[in-house]
């Protein structure tokens, strides 16, 4: 499942707010869908998932814990795209404009597993006396888990800690 998460969570967070200019969770989504290759168990170890937003953005997300996929995230648009190398732990960014022209490349700081910026928003939130992050609300990781919950149902996939 984590898997799926990092890639819908992905989504949710880059297409509804990096194109948008929105929070989400008001990310307005008119249709959400996937499929998913399942284990004899029942696990999902493959997925595509296709969500579409009101004014037309469509995003793309597929995981797998059957193979070594490539990890890249990519942001199009009308006035060119963003590239990151390692949606998971990116170690650089590449921004390319119109006709994907190269425009520049955005070097990250060197982390060892890509957690690094939520270990800090965590602990920043504390320092803060906050009882959640900035950066990812609770009310967002509620929203990208009933996002997963719901492809699962579809899908018929059930973990053991599901509810009925």
């Amino acid at each position: 499942m984590k898997v799926g998460i990092i890639g819908t969570g992905w989504i949710a967070e880059k297409a509804a707010i990096t194109l948008n200019g929105l929070d989400c969770c008001d990310a307005d989504i008119t249709m959400l869908d996937g499929f998913a290759v399942k284990s004899d168990t029942g696990m999902d170890l493959t997925n595509a998932i296709t969500i579409i937003l009101k004014d037309g953005i469509l995003a793309n997300v597929q995981s797998s814990a059957q193979c070594v996929g490539d990890n890249i995230g990519v942001i199009a648009g009308t006035e060119g795209n963003i590239i990151i190398d390692n949606i998971n732990n990116p170690q650089t960014i590449t921004v390319n404009g119109p006709n994907r022209t190269f425009v520049e490349t955005i070097h990250v700081p060197q982390q060892i597993t890509g957690y690094e910026y939520q270990f800090l928003a965590c602990r920043q939130a504390l320092l803060d006396g906050l009882t959640e992050p900035r950066e990812m609300p609770h009310a967002e990781t509620l929203y990208i888990m009933q996002l997963m919950d719901g492809l699962r149902r579809k899908w018929s996939v059930h973990y053991p800690m599901d509810e009925e």
